[in-house]
């Protein structure tokens, strides 16, 4: 589900920016930061996600 709502977001930044035209160069890197940025701002949070569930379930198994 998460991943069709970031497709839809990639989608819509997509069209602004083409209708935005991307006249000069540096609009065309902040756009592609910002593309990038939409992509890796999930996948980033699994990560730590992921690392903080290990650390906690290490510590938990230690603890018994």
């Amino acid at each position: 589900m998460s991943t069709i709502f970031w497709v839809v977001v990639a989608l819509i930044l997509l069209v602004l920016g083409l209708m935005n035209g991307l006249n000069n160069e540096m609009e065309g890197y902040k756009f592609a930061f910002l593309f990038i940025g939409i992509f890796l701002a999930p996948l980033i949070c699994q990560l730590i996600w992921l690392i903080i569930n290990i650390i906690v379930i290490k510590d938990f198994k230690e603890s018994k």
